[in-house]
Formats: structure tokens, C-alpha cells, sequence
């Protein structure tokens, strides 16, 4: 899959995409997941992720494409003692999505004292102009992860989830995860983005702005209430 043009409709809240392959290309609700850093088994330092996911809007049942994917472990550049830049950080990374794809809206877990913590770190690279845009982060609605997996179960059935080869990884972790950990509430970082990032488009679908209601991700959620809440 390959971004080859895209346009933002400030009115309708979307993103007019242009792809490769050209059955993809449509307009979309784009979406970010955030997973906070923590520490992962044989790893030192914590570790986030950021997933960024669409989906198609301007047809019944489109797809959901994972438009790209990434682990970070600081928010912002890294210096050495020098002022020499060590990493570019995740902001440098956000910025290039939001020039390419023109989303600002993210959805992550709000669990202990992590999220304010990181979340002040986000806003600070805004205003030092390290980050080029403000994004907006909500508390992704998912508690249990049965909502988001059953969903993405629900779209790899029908054909509709399509993961580019260079994310290719979040479909082994996720079929790994599926199969060994169903229960588990604390996902790995790149799973617990994609299921932050479902979860909001689950709960809060695009609405057509012309009056034609709302564009449900899948009709997996059509009896578990959601859009009542």
C-alpha cells in the first residue's frame, strides 16, 4: 500500500486519500492510538507506540487500513551533554503523518499517573515547536480487550483490514496475543495502540455531516449497545 496523494475536508472532519492499490483510495476517518511508554520483559528502558488507523467512510463497509505504525521511547528529541541530537524522537515522526495524512485526533488508556505524566511531555514539544501540530488525546473507551479484538476479528473475516508490509508485525503479535493471552489486560505496546485507535472508531463512528448518519466500523458492535452510550 502506498500514499500517493491526500487532501483534508476541514467540513466533513476526513481525509480524502489517493492509494495504491486504487480500490483503497476513498475518504477516510483517520485516527491515532497512543500506548504510553512502560517497560517491557528484557528491555530497560520503557516503550510506547503510536498507531495510526483509517477508515473508509464514503462507502458501506469500507475498509480499515493501518496507515503506519511505531515504537518510541521519548516524546521529543534527544540530546547529549554536547547538544548534539542523539534522536529525533516521536515528534518528529507525528509530524511526517500529519503532513502526509492531516489527522490530529488520538485516542489512549487513561490507567494510573503515566498518561498526564507523558501527555505533559506532548504538549511541552508543542510549545517549544518540536511538534507541529496539537494533537487531541481522549481516553480510548476499551477496558476489556474483548470489544477491540472481536472487532478486529469481525474485519479480518471480511476481508476489510488491510496492514501494509512494513507493519506486517501487528497482525503476528496480534494472532500470537489472541491465542495465548485473550485474558490479558495489558496488551504490548503496539497491540494496545491498535485496540486504543479501534476502540475510539468503535465507540465514536464518523458521522456524515449531510445528515446520513453514522459509518459503524463493523457490524460486529450492532447488539453490544455502544452507540447508546
Amino acid at each position: 500500500m502506498k500514499i500517493l496523494l491526500s487532501s483534508p475536508s476541514l467540513s466533513r472532519g476526513t481525509t480524502n486519500i489517493l492509494m495504491e492499490p486504487d480500490h483503497l483510495s476513498g475518504e477516510y476517518q483517520i485516527v491515532g492510538g497512543w500506548a504510553w511508554p512502560s517497560v517491557l520483559l528484557g528491555m530497560d528502558a520503557p516503550v510506547g507506540a503510536v498507531v495510526v488507523a483509517a477508515h473508509r467512510v464514503d462507502i458501506e463497509r469500507g475498509p480499515v487500513v493501518i496507515l503506519a505504525s511505531v515504537l518510541y521511547a521519548s516524546i521529543g528529541p534527544v540530546y547529549d551533554s554536547d547538544d548534539r541530537l542523539i534522536a529525533s524522537g516521536l515528534s518528529h515522526w507525528l509530524n511526517q503523518r500529519h503532513a502526509e495524512v492531516h489527522f490530529d485526533m488520538f485516542y489512549s488508556r487513561e490507567v494510573g499517573t503515566t498518561p498526564n505524566l507523558f501527555k505533559g511531555r506532548v504538549y511541552e514539544c508543542v510549545s517549544r515547536g518540536e511538534l507541529q501540530f496539537e494533537p487531541v488525546i481522549s481516553p480510548a473507551p476499551w477496558d476489556d480487550p474483548e470489544q477491540p479484538v472481536g472487532a478486529i476479528l469481525s474485519l479480518q473475516r471480511e476481508g476489510r483490514l488491510f496492514v501494509p508490509a512494513e507493519a506486517e508485525g501487528i497482525r503476528e503479535i496480534f494472532n500470537a496475543y489472541r491465542v495465548g493471552q485473550m485474558g490479558a489486560v495489558n496488551p504490548p505496546p503496539l497491540l494496545n495502540a491498535l485496540f486504543c485507535a479501534i476502540s475510539g472508531m468503535l465507540h465514536y463512528p464518523w458521522m456524515d455531516p449531510g445528515g446520513g448518519g453514522p459509518r459503524l466500523l463493523s457490524s460486529w458492535i450492532e447488539g453490544l449497545g455502544l452507540m447508546d452510550r
